[in-house]
């Protein structure tokens, strides 16, 4: 987190770094979510399974959101990256 704030400017990074923990986190519920609904379909009756069936929407869900969270992230980081690459006298030529 302390790299990240020397890069980006502001209280930008902070955010950004916060963001990407989140979505670490949120990327484990997911898989965890995925194997646990497996297992109890693997194990339990039909009617337990439609059941269970309603949540794989959410997990799908969530795994596209914390995709489009890492999405944001890499943008952020591209535009910095350009805006200091298009800054006379701040990259070095080979």
């Amino acid at each position: 987190m302390w790299r990240a704030w020397k890069v980006l400017p502001g209280g930008r990074a902070l955010w950004l770094s916060l963001l990407a923990h989140a979505l670490f986190v949120g990327y484990l519920l997911a898989v965890f979510a995925s194997l646990w609904l497996l297992s109890a379909l693997l194990r339990g009756g039909a009617q337990r399974a439609m059941v269970l069936l309603v949540w794989v929407l959410p997990i799908i869900g969530l795994a596209y959101a914390c995709r489009r969270g890492e999405r944001f992230i890499a943008k952020q980081c591209i535009r910095q990256y350009l805006l200091e690459a298009s800054a006379p006298g701040t990259m070095s030529s080979p």
